[in-house]
């Protein structure tokens, strides 16, 4: 019973997020040259913002930070550091766009050129539109500091194109509720939901009209065609939208192939020849997104498991469990028991650490 390694294997994410952790760490009292070293890591990684590490490899850096710190919050403070233009292309696509709502497109649509370890959605509705972060894989580490993170990237990000003063309607977490709350409350000034099957910022649609005072045409055309310089060194694939588009709709909407196809704006029977190309298919990515899903949520949450089935689409618990038992040999509860087990006798739980 282990996780599929397979699933972040040479996945890379560019350090820019991190930059702060060494000042972070000293400003905590702490040397990080120890702390950066446990994970195969030194300054030297943080002298090129554009300088890709293993996505791992960062999962691994914000956990033992958190666990070192004894901050169960250490990404939620890290998170409040980074500007949007750290996050290369795709941020200097959005800090130059006309508009929020050109500017979010922006990201979602070239977020791999940055991370190819997480899934950026943007899923906007009647009243309200949730910009997201979802850990594309199972076998991840410190996935609370990982959505932390980038959902208090996210909300500074909004500040910055709103103004200071803006705040969300509430903040979504997949994670546990940590011992102290505050600090999330203090940073989002808003309703903060833990145990959620999502990790989102949440905000009315008004706000996607605000013009960016920051929009400049000729740097966006010259960052769009950066983008597509790099676009041309990854292929082009239409696996990353259908993923994409399942871990934007699966746990709110009613989805489905045909569904997908639309939201991708291609047809149905074009959609199933390219995955096909590609050699997959859209049963087999939607069961991939379950399975990562579910393991998330297992692990990281205290989600019951009937709530976890409805979030991933089952119309019962039986069906997740027959499905879970396939996957990992185990149903879901004693999967989530031996992964606390696992957890409890391998690292220390958060909690404060000697200075």
């Amino acid at each position: 019973m282990e996780y599929s390694g397979a699933d972040s294997a040479e996945r890379t994410v560019r350090v820019a997020p991190l930059g702060n952790t060494e000042p972070l760490l000293r400003s905590m009292g702490y040397d990080p040259e120890p702390i950066l070293n446990t994970v195969g890591m030194d300054f030297s990684d943080f002298l090129n913002l554009d300088h890709r590490i293993p996505y791992t490899r960062a999962a691994r850096l914000l956990d033992h930070c958190a666990r070192t710190t004894g901050f169960d919050h250490f990404g939620l403070l890290l998170g409040q550091c980074v500007p949007i233009t750290d996050m290369g292309v795709p941020g200097l696509l959005a800090h130059s766009a006309s508009n929020v709502n050109a500017a979010l497109h922006d990201l979602v649509r070239h977020f791999n050129l940055h991370d190819q370890g997480g899934i950026a959605t943007l899923n906007t509705r009647l009243r309200y539109t949730a910009v997201g972060y979802a850990v594309a894989s199972a076998d991840t580490v410190a996935v609370d500091q990982i959505c932390d993170l980038c959902m208090a990237i996210t909300c500074g990000m909004m500040r910055s194109f709103c103004g200071a003063d803006w705040n969300p309607a509430r903040v979504e977490l997949t994670r546990k509720p940590p011992e102290d709350s505050q600090p999330y409350k203090d940073y989002f000034r808003a309703p903060v939901v833990f145990d959620s099957d999502r990790s989102a910022v949440v905000f009315a649609n008004k706000w996607l009209d605000i013009p960016l005072v920051t929009a400049d045409a000729n740097y966006h055309e010259q960052f769009a065609a950066d983008a597509q310089a790099l676009r041309q060194s990854i292929p082009n694939s239409v696996s990353l939208e259908v993923r994409i588009a399942l871990h934007s709709r699966l746990t709110h909407a009613a989805f489905g192939a045909a569904t997908v196809a639309d939201l991708i704006g291609v047809h149905e029977r074009t959609l199933h020849r390219r995955l096909k190309d590609e050699g997959t298919s859209f049963r087999e990515l939607l069961e991939e997104t379950r399975r990562i899903l579910s393991c998330n949520y297992l692990k990281g949450t205290t989600l019951s498991i009937r709530g976890i089935a409805h979030a991933l689409g089952y119309g019962s618990t039986g069906a997740f469990d027959h499905a879970f038992k396939r996957w990992f040999g185990q149903s879901p509860r004693q999967w989530r028991e031996w992964v606390g087990k696992e957890q409890a006798s391998s690292t220390p739980g958060y909690g404060p650490a000697a200075m």
